[in-house]
């Protein structure tokens, strides 16, 4: 028999391959099924770093900040850069996260000579928004917890997810610069006097609108801590290769491992003379 009429004894329905709507509605279908798939792997790949980042921050930074005479503290705050969403974890070892790279560092430093603990504050997917609202009530523990009272010095990584999670505001530098100042303001009541406050990264993999978004908060930042005698400028990750390359950040937003290396360098370098004057300000008290 002729294919055709096989066909029509047996009731076989038959397509056309030269039909080019029945390959396009194959091709738009097989494409949702991918994006879907990429879809669930992304999200399920987020939340076991963040599960994985968040065991070994309750491993390493459960313990109470020191409080002996020749014992400091460094509190690093802020959303997930803060907290070190990205950066490379191992279980048993103090190696991720910019608080415990901060501590690692000043270990190494020959001119500090005290012990200094870097703790962890940071919280994933916070705005600046949610660290001035009075009743968002993981930002506030933080803030009015007696940890971060013991806090000698405050670093603070803040902003860079505003602009996909501020909901309220989105796209508003100015609504973020006016929460980063509102901060500062509530910190030096409470009566911190060695906050650094950190630029955010201009990945030149992101959109061109959220790079414009971030390189004018960071103009603000640079004015913001002019205007007050407890806040320097702390890390700042606009300058320097971390600010043309994209390689520093594993999803455009967040740093990865030689990201947050760059961070605690950067830093590092901001706050290495503020922790000496408090030692010898420690020694003199002594005397």
């Amino acid at each position: 028999f002729p294919p055709n009429e096989v066909d029509d004894q047996f009731n076989i329905t038959t397509f056309p391959k030269s039909n080019p709507t029945y390959h396009i509605q194959i091709r738009l279908f097989m494409d949702k099924i991918t994006n879907l798939f990429f879809f669930c792997y992304i999200q399920l790949k987020i939340k076991f770093k963040l599960l994985w980042m968040r065991l070994i921050h309750k491993m390493l930074f459960g313990a109470k900040p020191n409080k002996g005479k020749f014992e400091y503290n460094i509190a690093v705050i802020g959303d997930g850069i803060a907290e070190g969403f990205g950066d490379y974890f191992v279980l048993y070892t103090n190696n991720g996260g910019i608080a415990a790279r901060i501590e690692n560092t000043i270990k190494k430093d020959k001119n500090v000579k005290r012990k200094w603990t870097g703790h962890n504050y940071g919280i994933y997917k916070t705005t600046s928004r949610d660290w001035v609202d009075e009743s968002n009530k993981k930002t506030q523990n933080i803030l009015n917890g007696d940890n971060l009272k013991e806090s000698d010095v405050i670093v603070i990584y803040l902003g860079q997810t505003d602009f996909i999670y501020n909901k309220d505001h989105p796209d508003d530098a100015v609504d973020t610069s006016e929460n980063l100042t509102k901060l500062l303001e509530i910190l030096i009541e409470k009566g911190h006097e060695n906050i650094f406050l950190s630029t955010l990264h201009v990945n030149p993999g992101a959109f061109e609108d959220q790079q414009q978004y971030n390189k004018e908060i960071n103009e603000n930042i640079r004015t913001i801590v002019e205007n007050y005698d407890e806040v320097s400028l702390g890390g700042e990750l606009d300058r320097g290769r971390v600010s043309i390359d994209g390689s520093f950040a594993f999803d455009n937003l967040h740093l990865n491992k030689i990201g947050y290396k760059y961070a605690t360098k950067s830093t590092y370098e901001k706050i290495n003379n503020t922790l000496i004057k408090i030692e010898f300000a420690g020694f003199k008290k002594l005397l």
